[in-house]
């Protein structure tokens, strides 16, 4: 058998567990499907939810979601969210923003969209992750998964507070410094309390570094032009992303794996930007049945950043399509 020619379903879906269906790739609910959070507010716009917190003084709790297909995700809402513990919490703390992916329904486009664009974003690679925004929608803590209760969520929560507390009290600091060296030292606990994945999200804090640090003694010099290049070729390649879901519509994969080919051949791209791309293309390759490209593809992407977060995953769809090349090439004509 010719391993170009065909490819079994179960393999498929091993080696392209990212790629979802055009129309459900994108997504929004009003209210969690559970009867008992009616009374807990969800919104699906992240800005008007940025709007509101700061009108009321209140965090965001950034839930990405598979509300109807994702185990983790429906263990969160009827073990956790359906509890008047966690709905007093969020009631009292937070503005609740939901970002869901559902696969059973179909959800309108312009918000599907939308979701995906607030996925891409934050970068979010797996479901459920819970993102905790200040007022000013900077990102200081992430909860991925669910847990064991409502109790031991809660201390989740408490543990997320603990940072942003951390974070202003340095900022604080910083307001008060009596000096530039003071103050360049407190910006840089402040920003050392979060997760560096959300520096970027901070360009004000990272321009006063930058200019508190001109000899770039602490290494931020940079960070916020990548973070702006970073967010504007994410959005260029949500833009081919759409023009290959136009392609994958009218059954035009040579044109979806042409236009992939034209934005790799960029010299500009950043590294989490082309291993995205790289991904994209496998899975191009791998649903014409093109497995040596396919298999090609994952190898780059894993040379891009052999240390991303998708690195041990993508490390996986190239044991599984080596593993099939190989009975291929042992299987009898």
């Amino acid at each position: 058998m010719n391993a170009a020619s065909f490819l079994p379903t179960a393999l498929l879906l091993a080696v392209l567990p990212c790629m979802a269906e055009p129309e459900q790739q994108k997504a929004v609910r009003i209210d969690p499907p559970l009867s008992t959070a009616e009374s807990l507010t969800w919104h699906t716009n992240l800005e008007k939810a940025i709007a509101r917190a700061q009108k009321d003084h209140k965090d965001i709790y950034l839930e990405f979601t598979g509300t109807d297909w994702c185990p983790g995700c429906i263990h969160l809402k009827n073990t956790v969210q359906a509890t008047m513990a966690f709905r007093d919490r969020a009631r009292t703390n937070y503005i609740c923003v939901l970002i869901d992916f559902p696969r059973k329904i179909k959800l309108p486009e312009q918000q599907a969209a939308y979701n995906e664009d607030i996925r891409s974003l934050y970068d979010i690679t797996s479901f459920p992750t819970v993102l905790l925004l200040d007022e000013q929608g900077r990102p200081y803590a992430a909860i991925p998964g669910s847990a064991q209760n409502v109790e031991a969520y809660l201390q989740r929560l408490d543990q997320a507070q603990a940072i942003k507390t951390a974070r202003n009290k340095a900022f604080d600091e910083a307001a008060h410094a009596s000096g530039n060296a003071e103050k360049l030292q407190a910006l840089h606990r402040a920003l050392q309390t979060v997760d560096p994945t959300f520096h970027p999200f901070y360009p004000d804090v990272l321009q006063e570094i930058e200019r508190l640090d001109p000899q770039n003694t602490l290494g931020y010099k940079g960070t916020a032009d990548r973070a702006r290049i970073g967010k504007q070729q994410r959005s260029e390649y949500e833009k081919l992303l759409d023009e290959c879901r136009t392609a994958y519509r009218e059954k035009k994969m040579q044109t979806c794996i042409d236009l992939t080919d034209q934005f790799l051949n960029r010299t500009d791209l950043l590294p989490a930007v082309r291993q995205k791309a790289l991904l994209h293309q496998h899975t191009n390759y791998a649903m014409v049945a093109n497995i040596p490209k396919s298999l090609q593809c994952l190898k780059d992407a894993l040379a891009v950043d052999p240390k991303s977060k998708d690195a041990k995953k993508i490390q996986s769809y190239i044991d599984n399509l080596e593993h099939y090349l190989q009975e291929q090439a042992s299987s009898p004509e």
